[in-house]
């Protein structure tokens, strides 16, 4: 009984703390969701990139993903120049950053 008890609280704990918000998600390296997106936009329109934005999406793991989506619209996305940039950004944030050595 008393473990059934501490079980539904457990429960019920999780279910009452408030739900963060995906656009304030920060992740291990302090960088936000407009960050992010910022840089995704600055290295697709400019075709270059800073150590400063390879670091970002490599600290940066899956919120990398939905940043993308959100930054660039469907005709970027089919252009051939902006798809080989966003397979660089998806690399970078998913691979170990140890492994990410520019080639």
């Amino acid at each position: 009984m008393r473990v059934h008890c501490l079980l539904a609280c457990v429960v019920f704990l999780s279910l009452a703390s408030p739900a963060q918000d995906w656009q304030e998600c920060k992740p291990k390296g302090d960088y936000s969701f407009n960050d992010v997106k910022a840089a995704i936009h600055r290295v697709t329109s400019s075709g270059m990139y800073s150590g400063w934005d390879e670091k970002t999406f490599i600290r940066s793991g899956d919120l990398v993903a939905i940043a993308v989506l959100k930054t660039l619209d469907d005709s970027e996305m089919a252009s051939p120049e902006s798809a080989k940039w966003v397979l660089l950004i998806i690399r970078w944030a998913f691979c170990l950053s140890s492994m990410c050595q520019s080639n």
